[in-house]
């Protein structure tokens, strides 16, 4: 399957919206995507660091079943460095800017996508604020 950036930037903020901050994944909806697309999609942001499942500790000797540890195990949630990208490319103006950049030079990873993003939003803040951030 072909990472679609636009489906990374959704999920984003999909689970942005969360209010208890995480997400059993079955449960994550994405209009006119497959539980297959999404599902792929949160493994690759796992990947690449952008969320993550929290770690399943037992207190020896708790009695705990075996569905809430396969449900605490399952949950996901964004990090630190998922917010960073996200409010890099939360702007829809910056990531059409961003996206259509990076189609002039073929494909670009993720790093160098959010690297181009970042210039985008410098840009924005030296014509908008009149301050250059180097």
């Amino acid at each position: 399957m072909k990472r679609d950036l636009d489906l990374v930037r959704d999920l984003l903020l999909a689970l942005e919206e969360r209010h208890s901050g995480h997400i059993y994944p079955a449960k994550l909806k994405v209009a006119g995507r497959s539980g297959y697309e999404v599902s792929y999609h949160l493994a690759i942001l796992e990947d690449a660091g952008f969320v993550r499942r929290p770690e399943v500790t037992i207190t020896p000797g708790s009695v705990v079943s075996g569905r809430a540890i396969q449900q605490a195990g399952s949950s996901i949630r964004m990090t630190w460095q998922g917010h960073e990208f996200l409010d890099t490319v939360r702007d829809p103006e910056i990531w059409r800017k961003t996206k259509a950049g990076a189609s002039k030079v073929g494909s670009v990873g993720v790093d160098l996508l959010w690297g181009l993003a970042k210039e985008y939003v410098r840009a924005e803040i030296k014509e908008r604020l009149g301050i250059s951030l180097e």
